[in-house]
């Protein structure tokens, strides 16, 4: 004896299942048909021959000057420079701006010590001191400070105020 088992549809996928069904139909019957080969007897005195070719469309075209290709983006060309004029020699280097901001100054025993900020750094320096590896204190004096500049020995001034 065989067992049939038998399992209930439930209406919501019935009508699902019937409305695909239904959308399917729709759209392959919108589909293009297929395109026909030509018979025998339609191709038949229809092959171009020989008298009805044009020669001119056989010709290739002349061929066009290039065109500049132009970048936008590119840096413009290098002026090209006087015949009669010698290049500039490149310019000495130089230091850069100071990098200190004067914070205040204390003077103990006759010796005077300038507080400086470079940066998140402090210093305490006094005369002869370096502040940081490039920069080392010349002279403190009333209204200003002298630093060198240690990599190129170049003199620098800060102005401060004046002790009250």
């Amino acid at each position: 004896m065989t067992t049939v088992l038998t399992r209930r549809i439930p209406p919501r996928a019935a009508v699902a299942v019937a409305a695909l069904a239904l959308l399917a139909s729709l759209v392959s019957g919108r589909e293009k048909p297929p395109l026909a080969a030509p018979s025998a007897e339609e191709t038949i005195g229809t092959t171009p021959g020989i008298a009805d070719l044009d020669p001119e469309k056989l010709k290739r075209p002349a061929p066009q000057p290039a065109l500049a290709v132009i970048d936008p983006f590119a840096a413009p060309p290098p002026a090209a420079a006087p015949a009669n004029q010698q290049p500039q020699p490149a310019a000495a280097p130089s230091a850069p701006p100071l990098p200190f901001r004067y914070v205040g100054r204390v003077i103990e025993d006759g010796r005077t010590a300038v507080f400086l900020e470079r940066g998140n750094v402090n210093y305490s320096v006094t005369q002869g001191e370096q502040a940081g590896r490039d920069y080392r204190v010349e002279r403190i004096a009333e209204a200003s400070v002298t630093f060198t500049y240690l990599p190129l020995g170049e003199h620098q001034t800060l102005v401060v105020p004046a002790l009250n």
